[in-house]
C-alpha cells in the first residue's frame, strides 16, 4: 500500500471496471479488494491510513471479527461512495 494509497487503489480498480461489461464487475471490485487485502502488510495499511473507530460494518449490520475482514469493508464502502455508479 505504501505505493499507492486508498485513493489511488480504488481509482485502479474503477478503471478496470470499465474495461468489462456491467454484469461482471461486481464480481470483479470483490475480487480486485480481496487482491488488496490478501498480506496482511497490506491490511494494516489500508486500517492505518483510514484510522476506522470501529470493527462494525453497516451492509451486514455485524461487527468484523478480524483486521482482514475491517480492511476489506473500509475498501468497500470508499469504493461505493466514489463509484457506486459503475456497479449499478
Amino acid at each position: 500500500m505504501k505505493a499507492q494509497n486508498i485513493r489511488e487503489l480504488l481509482e485502479d480498480i474503477a478503471n478496470l471496471l470499465l474495461e468489462h461489461e456491467q454484469d461482471q464487475r461486481e464480481d470483479i471490485l470483490f475480487e480486485e479488494l480481496d487482491r488488496a487485502c490478501i498480506y496482511t502488510h497490506n491490511v494494516w495499511e489500508i486500517l492505518n491510513e483510514e484510522r476506522p473507530i470501529n470493527f462494525f460494518n453497516d451492509a451486514t449490520g455485524e461487527h468484523c471479527e478480524t483486521p482482514y475482514q475491517l480492511a476489506w469493508v473500509v475498501l468497500y464502502e470508499k469504493f461505493m461512495e466514489d463509484y457506486s455508479t459503475l456497479i449499478y
